[in-house]
This record gives structure tokens, sequence and C-alpha cells, in this order.
């Protein structure tokens, strides 16, 4: 990452100068081109020898200063008095030194609109800054989109959590089989070979994987998982996200979290007046699943040539047929926002279901696997022994 100078006009004919990090010169200026702002002047900083702070905010910071503004913006009448004691209590001296310098600026006659655009901000979120603040509700639109990230999040969070267990408890037996493969049943194959025992067919099918498949797991596993990694790496987000999202029963769940994540911010956009082309290019910067921002691009680019929403995500196989109707509702009420958040509503809650059937089912089904692969290896190494105890005369 580079740093970059620049000097810009915004759209209200403003002029700005900031510092901004990107890959290159190129995706700098198309950064701040998102914004809506004319590039004047943009030169690469030269590298002094020192790290230089981040520019951009990190997660947590951005939500704080969201929160902050939207909570100050409740009062107009007391907003730098808000932020003076928001830097007193915030725990990031970044943002506290923002605070700091939102204070001092608005005395100076600095609109907080300016302030928030001259931040290195998520693109999405500077978006909905410039709209809601045209409209008088910036506190509210923020608010919006803060509640209905964290929502999300709160869902990816759920989801992840449903599956640790089950995937916890299989690795666990994993180990333990391995384990009593490699230490566990040679003991008794020795024993069998001294006493020279007839053995049963499932003692037989025992042994033969002790012997085969668990020392092959040991010598394969970890070469495997190399190049997993490997895969994981050269293949790409797009390619891994299909790869993940193919999983049966489970990859269905991240692609509708992330339609979630999707149609919640757009919803938010629209409805605080951002052009609908603009709101889906914002959306696509804030979302987190590739193949996802690879669809809205596409979506921009078949708006522009004149194609209505409807038929763009028609033709758009990613996005599930329930899509259309939704989007058509929204077209002819002229409610896209109202369509996108009703569409973030019904997939969340089909996320939330899916994960409870996961959660309730998977679980008992991993247990009772474990218990009748354990039940299996104790009734197959202890039945020739019962039988040796027999014929012995004990």
């Amino acid at each position: 990452m580079f740093e970059f100078d620049y000097t810009a006009k915004t759209a209200d004919d403003e002029e700005v100068q900031g510092r901004i990090s990107a890959q290159d010169e190129a995706v700098a200026r198309a950064s701040l081109e998102t914004r809506g702002w004319t590039v004047i002047a943009l030169s690469r900083v030269q590298d002094s020898g020192r790290p230089s702070p981040p520019a951009r905010l990190s997660r947590a910071e951005v939500d704080e200063l969201t929160q902050t503004v939207s909570d100050v913006c409740s009062n107009d009448h007391q907003v730098i008095e808000g932020f003076r004691a928001a830097a007193l209590e915030t725990s990031h001296v970044r943002l506290a030194q923002t605070f700091h310098a939102f204070a001092d600026q608005l005395e100076a006659g600095k609109s907080l609109t300016q302030l928030l655009e001259e931040q290195s901000l998520p693109a999405h979120l500077l978006g909905l800054v410039k709209s809601a603040a045209r409209t008088g509700k910036l506190g509210f639109a923020l608010t919006e989109l803060l509640e209905g990230q964290r929502a999300t999040r709160e869902l990816k969070r759920a989801v992840t959590l449903d599956l640790a267990y089950p995937v916890v408890v299989a690795c666990l037996a994993t180990l333990v089989f391995t384990f009593m493969g490699l230490y566990v049943v040679p003991i008794f194959r020795e024993m069998f070979l001294e006493f020279g025992m007839t053995l049963p067919w499932n003692t037989l099918v025992l042994l033969w994987l002790s012997a085969v498949l668990v020392k092959g797991f040991v010598i394969i596993a970890p070469p495997l998982f190399v190049l997993l990694m490997i895969f994981r790496v050269m293949a790409g987000d797009s390619l891994w996200g299909r790869v993940v999202q193919s999983v049966p029963f489970v990859g269905v769940i991240w692609k509708w979290s992330a339609i979630v994540d999707f149609s919640r911010t757009c919803g938010v956009l629209l409805r605080y007046d951002v052009p609908l082309s603009e709101a889906i290019l914002l959306t696509s910067d804030s979302v987190e699943d590739v193949r996802m921002q690879q669809m809205a691009r596409q979506l921009v680019q078949a708006l522009a040539s004149g194609e209505s929403l409807r038929d763009s995500f028609r033709r758009r196989w990613y996005m599930p047929p329930s899509f259309v109707p939704f989007i058509a509702w929204g077209e002819t009420a002229n409610s896209l926002g109202e369509s996108f958040e009703a569409l973030a509503d019904m997939y969340e809650e089909r996320v939330r279901v899916r994960s409870a059937l996961l959660r309730t089912m998977v679980p008992p089904l991993v247990f009772v696997a474990v218990l009748l692969v354990v039940g299996w290896v104790a009734f197959s190494l202890f039945l020739p022994l019962l039988s040796l105890i027999s014929s012995l005369g004990f």
C-alpha cells in the first residue's frame, strides 16, 4: 500500500485536501471519484524511511465513529460539546484526536459533512453521508446502517459458532480413532497372532483399517493439508468462495448471508436517496463475498446499458429466483429500498432457520456416529478374546 496526497473538488464545488492509502495511483483516483469528487492533483508520498500511521480506520474505529456521529446529530444544539465528550470517553487514541479536530473545525465554521468526507471512511459510508446530509437525516441514516451491519456480523458469528461445535467434535473423534488405530489395535493384533486365533470378519476389517487406512491417513493428511492451503492461495477468493458455497447444506448458508449483507446495505443507501447505480457500486465495496462484488459490478454495467434491474437480476444465475418478484415490485412502486430490506429480512430468516436446523441435527448425529464407531471397535476387539476365554474353559 502507498499513500497519496490529493487535492479535489466535492460535488458542492468545495476544494478539499488530504491523504489516501491505495495500491497504486489508479486505485487512489478511482476511490476519490467514487466519493463524487473531481481530482485536481494526486501525488504519491515519498517514503521517508519511517512507517506512517495507517490512513484507514479499523472496523471498530469506523463503527465507533459512526455511532458517535449518529448520537451527536440527534442533538443539533450540542454537536461541538458532544464531540469533545466523545473524545474523552473513547479508548482509541486516533478517534480522540479526530473528535477533538471535529470540534475545533466545527467551531471554525466547517460543516460536519465536509469533515466526514475528509476522513478515510469506507466508500459506502461516505456515499450515505453525502446523500443523507441533503435530507437532514444524517443521524438516522448512520444509525440504520450501523445497526444493519452489526446484525449481519452477529448473524455470521452465530452461523460460525453453529458450525464450530460439530466440526470440533468430528476432529477430536478423528484424533481418538487415529490414536487407537496406531497404538491400541496393534497390541490386540500381536495378541491374536501369538494365540493363532481364527478371527471374525469384523475384526479382520478393523485390523486392515488400522494397518492401511489409519497409517495412510497419518502419512497423507499433512501433504493434503499443505496442498489445500496452496490451492486456497492460488485459486483466489472467487474460486474459493465457489468451492465453499458448493458444500452441501452449509454452502447455501454462506451464500444467503452474503445476500443479507448486500440487500441490507443497498436498501439503506437507496432509502436515503443514493442513486441506484451508485448504491449498488458502493454496496459492492462493503460486502466481503467476492462473487457478490463481481455480480454488483455486472449489474451496474447492465443498468448503464439501459437494462432494468429486474431483468439484470433475472439473468444473474448467482441470485436466487425469489429476488426477481421483490425487485419488480420495488421498481413498480418506486420502493426499491424497501424491497431490498424485505429481501434482507427474508434471507436472514432463512439463514437462522437453516442454522438452527444444523445446530439441532448435526451434534446428535455426530455423537451417535462416534458411539457406533467406538462400539464397533470395542466389539471387534473383544469378541475374539471372549471366544478365546470360552475355549480355555474359563
